[in-house]
């Protein structure tokens, strides 16, 4: 397997555990919307690399 494919998932592992031990992901958060615009924000999380964490709020 290729070395950086590998560095990759091991820092997305990362990021999760530290997500279940309670990290707090606000300061992460570069935009937020609601549950109504999610779909069209889904295009842009794959092509944006600015907006690269979107909260959506449910209520």
């Amino acid at each position: 397997m290729n070395s950086n494919y590998l560095f990759k998932v091991k820092k997305k592992l990362e990021f999760i555990n530290a997500m279940a031990a309670g990290m707090d992901m606000t300061p992460m958060v570069t935009k937020e919307i609601s549950l109504d615009q999610v779909p069209e924000n889904l295009k842009l999380l794959q092509t944006d690399r600015e907006n690269c964490k979107i909260s959506a709020k449910i209520a």
